[in-house]
């Protein structure tokens, strides 16, 4: 449960701290991180329909992959609530999916999830339409970086099963460390039940550029 105690409200930049359902009080993640006209950010209650459009677009190609698209076909109204949920999220120092925008467009899916005392993951997807151009790998490299802002944060990690050799490229390219593989259930028609936990620690990390840029044509 959320502590009860109400946070304090955001600096400037619009960070400061929230409460988190563990039980530790927590610096909130980054809402954006840019690179010229290339955007990763907490989704707003506007975004629903271009979401939703995203969403239709690129059900069958992420089916085998995400379990979440189990729970489509979503109404807009549906999206606008559970981005609302999203935002509570982020207030209280949570995980939280963001959109991924080229030039205003939404062309895929990031942010970060499953959110621990000193650890985050990064999820990512792309759009149908814009597979191929680099984007997943843009937004797992901005968000990676922007994690280690956060003072408590040691290492992030990426998940993938086995059988997704496109998110694997991702943190292979970026320089993260296959640490572990062990079994998972099947959650999506295109898994083997092998779960791939790769790593980014603060000590890899250096300095924010240390982050390697992926070369294009990569998810």
């Amino acid at each position: 449960m959320l502590w009860d105690t109400p946070s304090p409200p955001p600096s400037d930049d619009g960070r400061g701290e929230g409460s988190c359902q563990y039980g530790w009080v927590v610096e909130r993640l980054p809402k954006i991180v840019e690179e010229d006209d290339f955007v990763v950010r907490v989704w707003q209650p506007e975004d629903a329909e271009m979401l939703h459009e995203a969403v239709v677009e690129s059900t069958e190609h992420l089916r085998p992959w995400h379990d979440w698209i189990a729970q489509e076909p979503l109404t807009i109204s549906q999206r606008r609530a559970l981005i609302e949920e999203w935002q509570r999220s982020w207030e209280h120092g949570e995980a939280v999916p963001m959109g991924v925008f080229q030039a205003g467009v939404v062309v895929g899916g990031s942010g970060y999830v499953n959110r621990k005392e000193h650890s985050v993951e990064i999820g990512y997807w792309t759009r149908a339409g814009h597979l191929r151009k680099g984007h997943a790998s843009h937004a797992a490299r901005l968000l990676t970086s922007a994690a280690f802002t956060v003072p408590e944060i040691s290492h992030v990690e990426i998940h993938h099963d086995k059988a997704n050799e496109a998110s694997a490229r991702i943190p292979r390219r970026l320089g993260y460390r296959l640490v572990k593989e062990t079994p998972q259930a099947i959650t999506a028609p295109g898994q083997m039940s092998i779960a791939c936990l790769w790593i980014f620690t603060r000590q890899d990390l250096g300095d924010p550029s240390s982050v390697k840029h992926p070369a294009n044509g990569l998810t």
